[in-house]
């Protein structure tokens, strides 16, 4: 059974989707999110929260954050690093929509 668990910190949600028992006898996979991790997934996205972002960034970063983590990547700085790129890459492609959109979009 996959297991959800939700932490509201400073506006940002984190979902963190817990991995499916490894063995039978129910032993956690090591990309289990603990009190812990959690709390570092909030910093991180409290930190890199800017004015007039949206609560879609909001929910996208967390869940990208809680993918990258379960994929394996347990290191703060190198979380911090793909965090500050996945948002980078989503206001540019805000930015291109909304020029599209002001120049007539798909009219």
């Amino acid at each position: 059974m996959v297991l959800i668990s939700t932490a509201f910190e400073t506006g940002a949600v984190v979902q963190a989707l817990l991995a499916e028992p490894a063995t039978k006898e129910g032993v956690m996979s090591s990309t289990h999110l603990d009190s812990t991790k959690i709390i570092m997934i909030s910093r991180l996205l409290r930190e890199a929260r800017q004015p007039g972002d949206t609560q879609d960034l909001r929910s996208k970063a967390a869940r990208y954050l809680t993918h990258r983590f379960q994929a394996g990547t347990f290191d703060e700085a190198r979380l911090r690093i793909a965090l500050k790129q996945f948002i980078k890459e989503h206001r540019s492609m805000k930015k291109a929509i909304d020029r599209w959109d002001d120049e007539g979009g798909a009219s």
